[in-house]
């Protein structure tokens, strides 16, 4: 039964999968790269063009060095820019402090009213809450998303890491 179990996951891994074929985004002098692979949604800009594009990303022909990008077949090199809408690593938490200093304003105010009606809560206080959550929530809109140039510093490549048997091109 051991021996079945063994020849099974052997081999499925000879099949080469379709996950093992990535468009990687490059930064030169850096080891950290991203990859992007099928099935993921990209917005990007072509060289020469103002507008940006959203599409998926169907296929990836690396003989041809070509992507399938919607209906489109490019090459790697034509994307002049990609633009990711993961937000800023300190965009949101920056946000979502000023969420929780507005909030913990009101609840500190309304306590004091609470505890002397003398000291009642104020337009001051509003106003110190409503700027606090209208900051962190424009915070977190206008940094929302990233825009990568591909140039000197920057290259979109396609990475091949399938696993092909001697005797199949």
């Amino acid at each position: 039964m051991r021996l079945f179990f063994l020849l099974v996951i052997i081999l499925a891994g000879l099949c080469p999968a379709p996950a093992q074929l990535f468009l990687q985004m490059e930064r030169y002098g850096k080891a950290a790269t991203t990859k992007f692979g099928i099935g993921t949604e990209l917005t990007f800009r072509l060289q020469g063009e103002k507008e940006w594009e959203t599409a998926l990303l169907d296929r990836i022909l690396p003989e041809e060095n070509r992507i399938l990008l919607g209906t489109r077949y490019i090459a790697p090199s034509e994307i002049e820019a990609i633009r990711s809408f993961h937000p800023q690593k300190w965009s949101r938490p920056i946000g979502n402090n000023l969420y929780l200093f507005g909030a913990s304003w009101t609840g500190f105010a309304l306590g004091a009213w609470i505890a002397d009606k003398e000291d009642p809560y104020s337009v001051g206080d509003a106003l110190v809450t409503v700027t606090a959550v209208g900051a962190g929530f424009l915070l977190q809109k206008l940094f929302h998303h990233r825009t990568y140039h591909m140039g000197e510093r920057r290259r979109l490549r396609i990475l091949d890491m399938r696993v092909i048997p001697e005797g199949k091109p």
